[in-house]
């Protein structure tokens, strides 16, 4: 029977529990077996909607506490964010490194020993050791330090070190130590190269996100074109190609190229400029001195048809070639534009971009 049908029956158990309690009460006192059978009748119909009543509320009892648990409802699917192209990449690399140029006005001073904290030398420098790239233990020296970053020395080399802890002794991230280097110019210098290294890091960090630059990016280490990330080693976290030109075939103001320098920038090669590219003006004959040549943000053409560029120290600089030759002859004069040219590795971008896709 329905459960409905019970319920509705134990709604009326008033009235059936006063039929019976009337029946009882006008019976004579000696009855007769028919009386007896009417009695015994009316006795059973009333165990009977007790039974009744009693089923129904144990079904209502059992349906409240020993149902069948409702099973939870779904979860939406987390949003995930579709991976990009690698145009996709590459655009929204160039994009924040171009906007972190126009950012940061002339960036950092220059300085010749490649990496330096300003005002933040150690009153006895540390000597300590660590392993090097073949997981080799060796010696190096510290010899500045502020609260996200030191400079050691490693034979020859200066390295800016990403430490480990803080002043506080909380954990160092890695956006963070890059962050500081960019929010407070002031506290750094550098050369030219490694200004080129820097924006490469913060366009992956904008591009990728911190919480996968952090997990990908590891203790970082600048030293001009240094890349602890890959085996080439010195290309700044970018792709890069470089052609070089055999001695005495490139002349600028009566000064001829060295043999390994860059070849002069040429279009029927391939070469092109394309914004958010790093390129080289080389000096001719100069390959040890600190002005043998500028690495250059190219940031497209200005509204006088030269071409923009950006180098650290200087900022932005407009460039005129002399007769198409890529012989600068306005913005870095006595240099030519060398086939060197670094671009986004979108390869390396997707793959830190765990987070997406």
């Amino acid at each position: 029977m329905p459960i409905g049908t019970h319920y509705s029956t134990s709604l009326n158990r008033q009235d059936r529990y006063a039929q019976i309690a009337n029946g009882g009460a006008n019976r004579e006192r000696t009855p007769s077996m028919m009386t007896l059978s009417n009695n015994l009748t009316t006795n059973m119909t009333g165990l009977e909607n007790l039974l009744t009543l009693l089923y129904t509320l144990m079904q209502q009892i059992s349906g409240q506490t020993f149902n069948t648990p409702q099973q939870p409802e779904p979860q939406p699917a987390p949003q995930v964010t579709p991976p990009l192209s690698d145009a996709q990449y590459d655009q929204q690399f160039r994009d924040n490194l171009l906007k972190n140029v126009g950012e940061i006005g002339d960036g950092w001073e220059f300085s010749d020993k490649l990496v330096e904290l300003p005002n933040s030398a150690l009153n006895q420098p540390e000597t300590r050791q660590y392993r090097d790239t073949q997981g080799k233990r060796q010696q190096e020296t510290v010899l500045e330090r502020n609260n996200y970053w030191e400079v050691v020395q490693r034979g020859a080399d200066r390295h800016l070190v990403m430490r480990e802890t803080d002043n506080a002794g909380q954990a160092v991230k890695p956006s963070e130590a890059l962050q500081d280097i960019f929010a407070h110019r002031e506290n750094y210098q550098f050369d030219c190269a490694t200004p080129m290294r820097l924006l490469n890091l913060k366009a992956t960090l904008d591009t990728v996100g911190a919480d996968d630059f952090d997990q990908h990016s590891g203790r970082l280490q600048l030293s001009s074109w240094y890349d602890q990330h890959d085996n080439s080693r010195f290309d700044g976290g970018f792709i890069s190609s470089v052609r070089t030109a055999e001695a005495g075939t490139i002349n600028v103001k009566d000064k001829t190229n060295n043999a390994g320098e860059t070849a002069l920038f040429d279009p029927g090669k391939g070469d092109k400029l394309t914004p958010g590219n790093i390129y080289y003006f080389d000096l001719p004959g100069d390959t040890s001195s600190e002005r043998q040549g500028w690495n250059a943000v190219y940031l497209g053409t200005g509204n006088n048809g030269s071409h923009q560029f950006w180098s650290s120290s200087i900022g932005e600089v407009a460039v005129n070639f002399a007769n198409s030759g890529w012989i600068a002859s306005a913005g870095f004069d006595d240099y030519y534009l060398g086939a060197a040219i670094s671009a986004p590795n979108t390869d390396r971008l997707r793959s830190w971009d765990t987070t997406r896709g």
